[in-house]
């Protein structure tokens, strides 16, 4: 397939420079079967710093755009005469530099939209420019590498915050290819938030389940009876109806169907997230993102692992 042109706009090219950044800072491991949050980048902080830099500058463009798309441009609004002139010839005008750009950020016509960055994400900022302008203009000497990977982590904090707060986009959320999304998965900070936002979700979905049960509560525990009285009498053996709701400690939390994980007992009516154990998969109490293991498989494998311990032991006194 030929390529013919290339087109991207400001957000599509500011955000193509922050993933190639994250791409070129961070390594993926196809052997976890889960995602592994690590901190520190491994690798390529050079290329990571230029790219991360170029790209959060188009950010700060595609946010002024938004308001006032001439807003980009040196020349607007002192100079908008010879800046229009510049347009309708096709000439490229200039655009705002990163100082000019967090500038006019700050006295954006629409109040709510205004972007005022703390005194820590200033430092953060400059940091990082100074340290894109070694790489690009310098020869390069004595950078602290720890110092290096902990201006990488708040400049990434940086970035994840201004695109879900002011861009409205969650970097996960977009196209990627399955090793970039891991990688970016992985990173702490972002891990971190995705977690929190996944969590707070599942508290919301468990608030409108547990409204919901209320309204029905005797007709379902009605069927779930039922069922565990058809299950007894074809196998001989009790239906799990219920798990330990980890609230109450009572036996009351439901483990499937509609309403799984809803406590039951009137004086809790708790939600607990349920997910599939990772040995023989029944549901458990754990969410979706972390490798969980049922009661049952947890203590098998913990009594595996004491009667190795044992047999090790005996080894020690076998003076045969």
């Amino acid at each position: 397939m030929t390529l013919n042109n290339i087109s991207l706009n400001l957000l599509e090219n500011g955000l193509d420079f922050i993933i190639r950044g994250l791409d070129e800072l961070y390594v993926y491991d196809s052997e976890e079967r889960f995602i592994i949050p690590v901190s520190q980048p491994q690798k390529d902080y050079k290329y990571g710093i230029i790219h991360l830099f170029a790209g959060f500058l188009l950010l700060l463009k595609e946010k002024l755009s938004r308001d006032t798309p001439k807003l980009i441009y040196r020349d607007f609004p002192k100079k908008s005469e010879r800046l229009n002139q510049h347009l309708n010839q096709g000439i490229r005008p200039s655009t705002v530099d990163l100082h000019e750009a967090l500038k006019r950020l700050k006295l954006l016509d629409n109040v709510e939209s205004r972007v005022n960055f703390t005194e820590s994400d200033m430092s953060v900022i400059e940091k990082i420019q100074d340290y894109r302008n070694t790489f690009e203009h310098y020869k390069i000497e004595n950078i602290k590498i720890l110092e290096l990977e902990n201006v990488i982590i708040s400049f990434i904090d940086l970035i994840d915050r201004f695109l879900n707060e002011h861009l409205e986009i969650n970097i996960t959320s977009l196209d990627l290819s399955s090793e970039i999304r891991v990688k970016i998965l992985s990173i702490k900070i972002i891990y971190d938030r995705i977690v929190k936002d996944s969590e707070n979700a599942i508290k919301v979905r468990g608030k409108e389940k547990i409204k919901e049960f209320k309204k029905v509560r005797k007709s379902v525990l009605r069927k779930l009876y039922e069922e565990n009285k058809i299950y007894f009498n074809d196998t001989n053996e009790d239906y799990d109806i219920f798990d330990t709701c980890p609230k109450c400690h009572e036996e009351t939390l439901i483990f499937e169907g509609e309403f799984a994980g809803v406590c039951t007992n009137k004086k809790c009516y708790e939600y607990t997230p349920l997910t599939k154990c990772d040995k023989c998969g029944i549901m458990t109490q754990g969410y979706d993102w972390e490798e969980t293991w049922c009661k049952s498989c947890d203590d098998n494998q913990t009594q595996m692992i004491e009667d190795n311990i044992d047999g090790d032991d005996l080894a020690l006194y076998d003076f045969s």
